[in-house]
């Protein structure tokens, strides 16, 4: 079986070689720079697609998809690294579970401890508790939504729900894709024996604007996603109780002097915003 890698770079010069260093078994690696970073150490074999702008996550991997020559997908963010033998063990079990179009590995934090990256469903999760301790998984197992850390897609499948949505710049993107997977009858599949490590924000950077634009994004795409499933009333009432909440809490923070906190919660109520008067995602600060 034929496996494309696709990681969609932004500054992410300073953790792509070990992504890089751990896709020896694949077929074909294509990056795909959403920053043009200069920083960005290109390998001979690599097929490099430059965007003139950022396209955000999701675009970023269209792109990627649209240029891979093989049946199997392998997206990758470039602050994660497969462990040795994982993308085998992600084959054998695409063979075990044929009705699967999405596997992903066990996903660890640099420390060796185990990143939750399988869940319920985005619109089931509200149902549930919100502060869980479920025991870590035992051996396989199926969910409604996997991190998009480390993604095994069937190219097919993912084609035939239209990739990832263009209109979410970042976040809850892969909420929507295996919204869209699992409603058209697949399976998303969290494979035991493969394993890969994850530094979590690493491949974009932690600068105080950098966050910004994520948080809003964030709320953004939180709120497009309500009102693509449940309709505009459900996001205007769910939009507007939160934006109210992140203000509220934003200028509390503010006044306390807890200046972090206080720049998170606005910019969260900034993303709400955006969304509720009709503005697009937040590409720029």
């Amino acid at each position: 079986m034929g496996v494309s890698a696709i990681i969609v770079a932004y500054n992410s010069g300073a953790v792509i070689g070990s992504c890089l260093d751990s896709l020896a078994g694949v077929d074909e690696i294509i990056v795909v720079d959403n920053a043009a970073d200069a920083a960005l150490a290109l390998r001979h074999g690599i097929r490099y697609i430059r965007n003139p702008r950022n396209e955000g996550y999701g675009s970023g991997n269209n792109i990627g998809v649209a240029a891979a020559s093989h049946d199997w997908l392998l997206l990758v963010n470039p602050d994660a690294a497969l462990q040795p033998d994982a993308l085998a063990a992600l084959l054998r079990a695409a063979q075990l579970y044929p009705d699967a179009a999405l596997l992903m590995p066990q996903i660890l934090n640099p420390d060796g401890s185990i990143e939750p990256s399988h869940d319920a469903g985005l619109f089931h999760k509200r149902a549930m508790p919100r502060r869980r301790s479920d025991p870590p998984p035992e051996g396989d197992l199926c969910a409604d939504f996997m991190s998009g850390a480390v993604q095994l897609i069937r190219r097919d499948a993912f084609l035939a729900v239209g990739g990832f949505d263009p209109a979410i710049f970042m976040y809850y993107d892969d909420d929507d894709l295996c919204l869209r997977l699992r409603r058209a009858g697949h399976a998303l599949v969290r494979v035991q024996a493969a394993r890969a490590y994850h530094i979590g924000g690493g491949s974009s950077g932690s600068s105080e604007n950098v966050l910004r634009l994520k948080h809003r994004n964030m709320a953004w795409s939180r709120l497009y996603l309500e009102q693509k499933y449940n309709g505009t009333s459900a996001a205007w009432r769910h939009g507007l109780a939160l934006l109210l909440r992140r203000l509220s809490k934003g200028w509390l923070y503010r006044l306390s002097g807890s200046r972090a906190k206080a720049a998170r919660d606005l910019a969260y109520a900034s993303g709400f915003a955006a969304f509720l008067l009709g503005r697009p995602a937040p590409r720029n600060l």
